[in-house]
């Protein structure tokens, strides 16, 4: 159209173009990288291309040689020309196949062997590592026979061919066969079996398969009652022989021989005897060793003890086991114990005897008539002493020793003298014998009470009888004696002594008869004899004892030798901190009204009792103090001990900061011990906020000073109007302080200068004039540090700190 107008029509034709077929491809294979021609069937334009859709092609033809292929890769082609038909895919892969899964085979000597692989493709079977024969094909190939070790080589592949790889048959050696020889024992038992081999040895029990019973060169059997075949094979490596047999023989053992033992009374020759079904051999030992004799009897030589001898008999192979046999010498027993046998006048007598064996009892040394058995032989009545012999035996009896029957005459009476005692004292008593006395307290019967010459009685407190006979069992008839009592003296007349302080005490006694002086109230630690008794030095009250007597001994009575103390047994010093009254003590023997107190030996009497308090003093002071009894010594020295104070810095009660403002607390350094009320232990601390503060110091001597003081917060204000104007310079100052003040409401004001520990350094008193004040505060001699000035008034106040060079 132009304007609106349109122009004349003409003619289109709108074709329709026909899809072609798709090319026929076929899928390719290569053995390894490298480049390969494709073809396609097709009747129109073959375009090639690497994706399946879009992109350009990459060839035109029918036939495509591609670039270098490494790796299996898809190519895709189609036809046409303005239209094209679907796109077919080719795959070309790379087989290279994997080498088959071999191994090698051992042979036991000279042989062929079969070697296998395995592949998922067609095997085949060389004779060199590349080139050579093809030997055969399959999973499996059979060698001929070979002498010696031989590699064979494999490869796989239906279209490509893996790399080759060996497999060897291993020829391997034979090894020999073992050297055997049967070996035998006599009897029942385990047998020991040999070999003779370089291989490894294996025992069987039977000839083929079953469970080796032991390795080795030797094996020993379990115990055989017969012959029995074990089997052995050599194994070396992998090679194993044929199993060869060898045995165990079991010969037969005879029966032993039958023995008889034989014995004899002392030393000398013992004949014994053996039979058996063989010839006999005699032993000394149990097994080994050589024969001494042969034959059924055997005569050994002299033997002075006890001997077991061994027979055996042989059927030509084995020898039986070996009897003992005993020649047994039987020692002549020793005689018997026995002791003679006593009675006085005439009677029978009982002998005895004491032996392990039986005894017997004879009218004769030998020979004569067996008069009894046993260990004992009661006699008939005898008139006078007879002997009798006795033996003793089982098998072998002992020589006969003689035992008599004694027919005694009793002794002659003894000769006693009567004699006298102290009451409950013992007495000794005096016989005249020949012959053993024995002592009784009854005319006759009862025990004998002791014996021999002389005879202790017990204590006796009458006039008592005793007796005695004479003999050792045919005795005497019994004569009485009599023990008399002498009274004792009446005890002695003594008084105590007394001494002051330790020493020697003499001690008196009288009596009409010798004085006796112990320090036992019993018992026989004599101290001395006479009237009078001087003690060794004691420095405590002793008791004594003393008796009289000349022959009999009074009781004893008790005599002190008293010492007296110097009554003051001590006495304790007294302490203070500080000027004070002081207490002193003493502590003492007597009554405390005796106890007198001085202020220097021989001096002022100042006091009595057992404590004294001193006057006001401040230095240590020495006192006096005894005692007023029976002993009067020296006066003992105590000490009023006045031990030094503690003395604190000293503070203001009431110390003022502001807020954020701090104060050191300094209670001196050399103390002891510090205690703050707010627990701190050392010489100093920092106040911070206000409140009451104290501190208690300890001395070396245990004495405590207290100090406290109160700290308040003040906030301070220029003026109560806000009109004041403070001026304080030079800061840092060195000799003066120059302070301007102005609009002042007040009419006088405070200047104080402080220390950080809240000492006032210097305090004055100004007045303003025309409302002004200009001040100068000299500080040439005040200390460098730091300081507060502190400047109030009843209308303001105002801390500032100074620093002092």
């Amino acid at each position: 159209a132009n304007n609106g107008c349109p122009s004349a029509r003409i003619m289109g034709i709108a074709g329709i173009n026909v899809i072609p077929q798709d090319p026929i491809l076929r899928d390719t294979v290569l053995c390894s990288a490298g480049s390969i021609t494709l073809t396609a069937d097709a009747t129109e334009q073959v375009n090639w291309y690497t994706t399946q859709t879009g992109g350009q092609p990459i060839f035109t033809g029918t036939v495509f040689t591609t670039p270098l292929i490494t790796s299996t890769t898809t190519y895709y082609a189609s036809t046409g020309y303005l239209c094209q038909s679907n796109r077919t895919a080719l795959s070309v892969t790379i087989n290279h196949p994997a080498p088959p899964a071999t191994s090698n085979t051992n042979i036991c000597g000279s042989g062929s062997a079969t070697l296998t692989a395995s592949s998922p493709e067609l095997i085949y079977w060389y004779d060199a590592p590349s080139g050579g024969n093809l030997l055969g094909t399959g999973t499996s190939y059979t060698t001929p026979t070979i002498n010696a070790t031989t590699t064979y080589y494999t490869e796989t592949g239906n279209y490509c061919r893996s790399s080759r790889i060996p497999a060897a048959v291993i020829l391997n050696s034979m090894p020999a066969t073992p050297i055997l020889t049967n070996t035998s024992r006599c009897g029942n038992g385990t047998v020991t079996l040999t070999t003779s081999s370089t291989a490894q040895v294996k025992w069987y029990a039977v000839p083929t398969g079953g469970t080796s019973l032991a390795t080795g060169l030797s094996f020993t059997t379990p115990t055989l009652s017969s012959t029995k075949t074990y089997y052995v094979e050599a194994i070396s490596g992998s090679c194993i022989t044929n199993r060869h047999s060898v045995q165990a023989i079991i010969n037969p053992m005879p029966a032993a021989p039958t023995t008889s033992g034989n014995s004899r009374c002392d030393s000398g020759t013992v004949n014994l005897t053996a039979s058996a079904s063989g010839p006999i051999s005699w032993f000394t030992t149990a097994s080994g060793g050589n024969a001494i004799a042969t034959g059924t009897s055997f005569t050994t030589p002299l033997l002075n003890s006890s001997a077991i001898y061994y027979t055996e008999t042989s059927n030509g192979i084995c020898a039986s086991s070996r009897t003992a046999i005993s020649a047994t010498i039987i020692p002549i027993p020793s005689v018997p114990q026995t002791g003679n046998a006593s009675i006085c006048n005439s009677g029978k007598i009982t002998l005895t005897a004491t032996s392990p064996e039986q005894i017997f009892w004879y009218n004769a040394a030998s020979g004569g008539s067996l008069l009894s058995t046993g260990t004992s032989f009661t006699t008939p009545t005898l008139l006078q002493t007879t002997t009798y012999y006795i033996e003793t035996g089982n098998l072998c009896l002992s020589p006969r020793i003689p035992v008599q029957a004694q027919i005694v005459a009793p002794p002659n009476v003894p000769v006693l003298f009567d004699t006298t005692t102290c009451s409950s004292a013992s007495a000794v008593i005096r016989a005249v014998s020949s012959t053993q006395v024995n002592w009784y307290d009854v005319p006759s019967g009862g025990s004998a009470l002791a014996t021999g010459l002389f005879f202790t009685t017990p204590a006796v407190t009458a006039t008592t009888i005793y007796y005695a006979n004479a003999g050792f069992g045919c005795n005497s008839s019994r004569i009485a004696v009599n023990v008399s009592i002498t009274p004792s003296p009446l005890p002695p007349i003594a008084a105590d002594s007394t001494r002051c302080g330790s020493g020697a005490v003499m001690l008196q006694a009288s009596s009409p008869e010798q004085l006796f002086w112990y320090n036992t109230s019993t018992g026989n630690n004599l101290m001395a004899t006479g009237n009078t008794f001087t003690t060794p030095t004691i420095s405590n009250t002793t008791t004594y004892y003393v008796e009289t007597g000349n022959n009999c001994r009074s009781m004893r009575i008790p005599v002190q030798a008293i010492v007296k103390s110097t009554q003051i047994a001590s006495v304790n010093n007294g302490l203070s901190c500080g000027p004070g009254t002081i207490l002193l003590t003493a502590l003492s023997t007597v009554s405390s009204d005796s106890i007198v107190w001085y202020d220097h030996p021989g001096g002022n009497i100042i006091g009595t009792g057992s404590s004294f308090t001193t006057p006001l003093i401040s230095q240590n002071t020495s006192y006096y103090v005894v005692g007023s009894s029976f002993c009067i010594l020296s006066p003992l020295e105590t000490t009023a001990i006045v031990f030094p104070k503690p003395v604190l810095n000293a503070w203001p009660d009431t110390m003022n900061i502001s807020s954020g403002q701090s104060i050191t607390l300094d209670a001196g350094a050399g103390y002891q011990n510090y205690s703050w009320s707010t627990g701190a232990s050392t010489s100093q601390i920092i106040a911070t906020v206000p409140g009451s503060y104290s501190v208690t110091v300890t001395n070396n001597y245990g004495c405590t000073e207290s100090e406290n003081v109160v700290i308040n917060m003040t906030t301070y204000i220029n003026t109560v109007g806000e009109k004041a104007e403070i001026n304080i310079y030079p800061i840092p100052a060195s000799e003066i302080i120059q302070i301007e003040v102005t609009d002042i409401k007040a009419t006088k004001i405070i200047l104080k200068l402080i220390s950080v520990d809240g000492k006032v350094i210097h305090q004055e008193d100004a007045s303003p004039v025309n409302k002004q004040l200009n001040k100068t505060i000299d500080i040439s001699g005040v200390a460098s540090g730091i300081y507060y000035l502190e400047i109030s008034s009843n209308y303001f106040s105002k801390t500032t700190k100074i620093i002092i060079e």
